[in-house]
């Protein structure tokens, strides 16, 4: 197995971290890629939730299988007409096997959140960007600065590391790979530029000129080449490019 590198790729992985059964989900990537695919992103305070039983109207055309939840408006980024101070009802699911996220009367979140099909109503669970406030920093950074121009186009990406039975060969996924050196060449001219992973895996080039980009990754000795995969990134106004890694260990 060689290392892979995916552009804007959705990767298969499991919610554990914030549900004890099974949810899978898509990862909706950085917080630049993740806004241009979210219809509402807003930091708010929850002040009630109601479960479906309190509040489903057979008129609402909605299935009785969703939590309400009423936020207080703190600072809204995206959503068209929604300001500090007002009040934003979003659905969620119950946990578990639906996704839901576990939302906490008078708890601070930084919520992502789309149209639930055919109607005006918002959702958000567990496979979004949506998170307790306190663990928002690298979401709040991008959304705050978004508009300056070095961050009107960029790449941003992780890398994850496999690692190998020595008795089947299979491969399994160890966590971020801390500490790698990634470097994006655009092509034409050739200009470099060069990022290191951090704790979480991952890696930021911003402050680009539009165009296409080669990104690789330098691994320590006992992984298999990056360089052996060529992949391009189109960096376009406002829109991210996307990498995903697998460090995958010799056989």
């Amino acid at each position: 197995m060689a290392v892979r590198v995916f552009i804007a790729v959705a990767v298969a992985c499991a919610a554990a971290a914030r549900s004890a059964d099974a949810c899978s989900c898509s990862d909706p990537g950085p917080p630049c890629r993740a806004m241009l695919l979210t219809d509402a992103i807003f930091v708010g305070k929850v002040t009630e939730i109601r479960d479906p039983s309190a509040n489903a109207q057979p008129d609402e055309n909605l299935p009785r299988l969703f939590r309400r939840v009423n936020f207080l408006v703190e600072e809204p980024f995206r959503a068209a007409g929604v300001k500090k101070g007002a009040t934003l009802v979003v659905l969620t699911g119950f946990g578990g096997g639906d996704c839901g996220y576990a939302f906490v009367i008078g708890e601070r979140y930084l919520v992502y959140a789309r149209h639930f099909p055919d109607t005006n109503h918002l959702f958000t669970g567990i496979c979004t960007r949506t998170r307790a406030l306190a663990e928002a920093t690298p979401d709040l950074e991008y959304l705050r600065a978004r508009h300056e121009p070095d961050r009107l186009a960029g790449i941003e990406g992780t890398i994850h590391e496999l690692a190998r039975d020595p008795s089947t060969k299979d491969t399994h996924m160890v966590g971020p790979l801390r500490g790698a050196t990634v470097v994006a060449r655009r092509q034409g001219d050739g200009k470099q530029w060069e990022a290191r992973t951090d704790a979480q895996g991952w890696f930021r080039f911003w402050g680009l000129t539009f165009g296409k980009y080669e990104v690789r990754a330098v691994l320590p000795k006992n992984f298999i080449p990056a360089a052996t995969i060529r992949d391009d990134v189109i960096v376009e106004s406002g829109v991210c490019g996307w990498v995903y890694m697998l460090a995958t260990p010799w056989p």
